[in-house]
């Protein structure tokens, strides 16, 4: 038994917890999306909209609904789960 599965446990627990780590990093890549597009818009002479343009914690429900969905069928074409990318903090 390898250690992913140790802590998984059964196939269907280890599923879940892929789905699990996959929204949340949807989320995450969401939220990065939003308030860098909100910081940038400025600078290439575009105004967001005033119902958006508001912290993450802000945005309305569909809004950022649609970020996440939109955001986790992108996630796997781009960052393999195994490759140890952090979408919470900036590289430097």
């Amino acid at each position: 038994m390898n250690e992913s599965e140790s802590k998984a446990g059964t196939p269907e627990q280890a599923s879940s917890l892929h789905e699990v780590d996959m929204r949340h990093r949807a989320e995450a890549l969401a939220r990065r999306f939003h308030e860098t597009y909100e910081r940038l818009a400025p600078s290439h002479g575009y105004e967001t909209r005033k119902d958006s343009a508001v912290p993450w914690e802000k945005v309305p429900e569909r809004n950022k609904s649609l970020m996440i969905a939109v955001c986790a069928e992108l996630l796997p074409h781009i960052a393999p789960v195994s490759d140890g990318a952090n979408l919470e903090k900036p590289s430097i």
